[in-house]
């Protein structure tokens, strides 16, 4: 493994470089050896949708070395375009590509793989318990208000890690997926400080209330100006962070109401 050779002879890569090297990997096995072994119509057909994904113009005798741009974000999404693109039965293969591509990786590349989606890695544990955790029982299909702008967070922040002005949007997804859950748990269509007080009492965490207009106030000085005639506040990336991850308390402290709500209401119904 790459990554054991330079842990041998203590050789240290700076990340980006791991990462280009990430993407000539992923360009060398992934779009070149892999694809090429499909057939024709089909590898056309995914680099339509690669193309698409990444918001170029497809010309079939386009090399999608030429989409990727030796960047490796847009690698990533390319990645996961082929891995939606391909039938089921074919997805095994692709994630078992994709994990290779980690574990010939020189160093940690700050990414995980879920699902089927790549998201930003902080730390190990905190992502566990409070970004893996909420991505798996978000999946309902009645929770969708809160799953898709919570997803599109994550994936943004991991965007902006190469785009910093990205980070004000992270933001905005955060704070709508959690008034999302609070009107999933009130019923209310409108949140204000009547509703987080009924959600946070719901949740038996009413202490908590003081702490959300807190979290509210500051994801609102992002999203707005305060002074309609200066422009909105960017916030670095550790504040973004520990909003993310305060996100996924709330969204986590929510998940037992809900299931609770869901077995209420099956029993209603049975």
């Amino acid at each position: 493994m790459t990554e054991e050779f330079h842990s041998r002879f203590h050789v240290e890569v700076p990340l980006d470089v791991a990462r280009k090297r990430f993407v000539n990997r992923a360009l060398n096995r992934v779009f070149g050896t892999y694809m090429r072994n499909l057939h024709e119509t089909e590898g056309l057909s995914i680099k339509r949708e690669i193309a698409t994904a990444l918001g170029e113009y497809y010309s079939w005798t386009t090399e999608i070395s030429t989409y990727l741009e030796q960047d490796f974000c847009r690698c990533l999404i390319a990645l996961e375009t082929l891995y939606n693109a391909v039938p089921d039965y074919r997805r095994n293969e692709v994630e078992q590509l994709i994990m290779r591509l980690f574990v010939e990786a020189e160093t940690d590349l700050d990414v995980r793989w879920q699902d089927g989606a790549f998201y930003p890695a902080g730390a190990k544990e905190l992502d566990e318990i409070l970004v893996n955790y909420n991505l798996d029982w978000l999946k309902e299909e009645k929770l969708d208000v809160v799953r898709k702008p919570y997803r599109k967070g994550l994936v943004l922040f991991l965007e902006a890690r190469s785009d910093p002005e990205r980070l004000t949007d992270v933001i905005t997804d955060m704070y709508e997926a959690f008034e999302g859950m609070i009107k999933v748990i009130t019923g209310k269509s409108r949140v204000n400080r009547d509703a987080r007080e009924v959600f946070f009492e719901k949740l038996g965490a009413k202490g908590l209330v003081t702490l959300s207009k807190e979290y509210g106030e500051y994801a609102h000085s992002i999203r707005h100006a305060v002074d309609p005639s200066s422009s909105r506040i960017t916030p670095n990336e550790s504040e973004v962070e520990a909003f993310v991850y305060l996100t996924g308390v709330f969204l986590r402290l929510a998940a037992h109401e809900v299931r609770s709500k869901g077995k209420g209401e099956n029993r209603e119904n049975g």
